[in-house]
């Protein structure tokens, strides 16, 4: 708001305090470089709420995309869960040999849960804004909510991926053709050679 007013005030206040005015409607000091100050102040406290109105529609209408998205990709990321639950297990056969799928899970999980907390803080921020309605809160924690929401749904199904994955692939190691030992020397005696 500081901005806005050191703008309208560099840029408003000259000329307007010869404003051109029926004498009947015009205060006393009108007419005074008061007067382009105080229409300066007016103008900035209409624009800061024009822009305050803006930016809630942004931030509604992006976290309500957001959402759109992360439910799309839950779902997605779900068929591929239970797709790789109902494969078949052959032993030797892995779905992800090189761990490649389960690294970009453990990445992908990282960077949702640093998200996360990003909006958690702006969450936060909402009750402390001045400037924002009852009504604009209400709308901002709804949105935020529901990001929360489809970002938590999302972490787990990332989760549940990632576990079947891993299950399955354990579950096609050939474990009998390893080597068994009774003793922990005959582990270290068969590292070593």
């Amino acid at each position: 708001m500081t901005c806005i007013l050191a703008h309208m005030e560099h840029n408003c206040t000259y000329g307007m305090d010869k404003t051109i005015s029926d004498s009947k409607t015009m205060r006393p000091f009108e007419h005074t470089p008061l007067a382009g100050l105080s229409r300066a102040v007016e103008l900035a406290q209409g624009t800061v709420s024009l822009d305050v109105l803006r930016e809630i529609d942004r931030a509604v209408d992006m976290l309500a995309d957001a959402v759109h998205r992360m439910n799309d990709e839950t779902r997605q990321l779900l068929d591929i869960a239970d797709n790789v639950k109902e494969r078949p297990v052959v032993k030797g056969v892995f779905l992800d040999a090189d761990d490649h799928a389960i690294d970009a899970l453990a990445k992908a999980e990282v960077s949702l849960k640093e998200r996360f907390s990003v909006i958690a803080v702006r969450h936060v921020a909402i009750d402390q804004d001045a400037d924002l309605s009852s009504e604009h809160r209400e709308d901002l924690h709804s949105a935020y909510e529901e990001w929360q929401a489809a970002a938590t749904a999302k972490l787990q199904v990332m989760r549940v991926l990632r576990n079947a994955i891993i299950a399955h692939d354990l579950a096609a190691e050939d474990r009998d053709s390893r080597p068994r030992f009774d003793t922990v020397e005959e582990l270290l005696a068969d590292l070593h050679k």
